[in-house]
């Protein structure tokens, strides 16, 4: 859109005040008309996959990649459900765990936490464990960071990226060299990258997130620090338990049948 406006001539590129109906009161809407045609006002628009709002909030981008997510956890569910949880687990990270562009979300905003207990469910679906298993235990066995955990890491590393900061400061676009420059030197709190570091540093209780010798390994770290050794220990027993039932491992004592297995893993998993 950018690249088009800077070719039109300013001859063909005009706008038009929209005034509203109310009394004593009216509302300025521009309305851009490039060679005659009138591009539309809309309140979201899909680009590139992502729904870009008017409002700048990313709560329907975040839902729409929610639904997406769902769906393709349906389709691994149905077509590969009969095979083993290990790999289910390596299905569901690879295929459904991307989240392409996650990094430009507003950490601070409540549909994430609506997309993290989606994450949850469908790990539960995955591995055929109870709808009232501890969260904790999910985490664990996800690798022991949570879903938000990993989208504050992938925020930090966008913007620790010094070929992207580079590249957009020294970009010979006006527009983009500006926005960058702006965010990451003087928007502070008032841009999406200051807030983000802000909530992380925050929640790590770290003061410089953006210092290059800083490892995002100690988020992992942090989260560990946050799960009792009992819960670890649990995992631990479901993990192998989840094996047995799909037939990966085998007990020392046969007297346990399939159903024995099931039931200690419930009891874990909700108690």
């Amino acid at each position: 859109m950018i690249y088009c406006l800077m070719q039109v001539s300013p001859r063909a590129l005009s706008t038009v005040p929209k005034f509203s109906n109310h009394s004593h009161r009216h509302c300025f809407m521009p309305h851009f008309i490039i060679c005659g045609s009138t591009i539309e006002v809309v309140d979201s628009w899909s680009h590139v996959g992502h729904v870009i709002s008017r409002d700048c909030d990313d709560k329907r981008d975040i839902m729409n990649r929610r639904t997406r997510f769902i769906s393709q956890v349906n389709n691994i569910i149905c077509v590969f459900g009969k095979l083993d949880c290990v790999t289910n687990m390596r299905l569901l990270k690879a295929y459904c765990s991307s989240f392409y562009a996650s990094e430009l979300w507003d950490l601070a905003n409540d549909s994430m936490e609506t997309l993290d207990k989606t994450w949850c469910n469908a790990l539960r679906r995955i591995v055929n464990l109870p709808l009232t298993s501890h969260t904790n235990i999910l985490n664990i066995l996800n690798d022991n960071t949570p879903l938000y955990d990993v989208f504050c890491q992938r925020s930090l590393k966008f913007i620790r990226s010094l070929k992207f900061i580079r590249s957009c400061l020294c970009s010979r676009n006006a527009v983009v060299n500006f926005i960058a420059r702006h965010g990451v030197t003087y928007g502070r709190m008032r841009s999406l990258f200051g807030r983000n570091v802000q909530l992380c540093s925050e929640k790590y209780k770290v003061n410089d997130l953006v210092n290059p010798n800083f490892s995002l390994r100690c988020i992992a770290n942090v989260c560990k620090q946050y799960v009792e050794s009992e819960m670890t220990d649990r995992s631990t027993l479901v993990w192998e338990l989840l094996k047995v039932k799909d037939g990966l491992s085998c007990l020392s004592n046969e007297q346990f049948n399939v159903l024995d297995v099931c039931g200690m893993m419930n009891w874990l998993c909700t108690y």
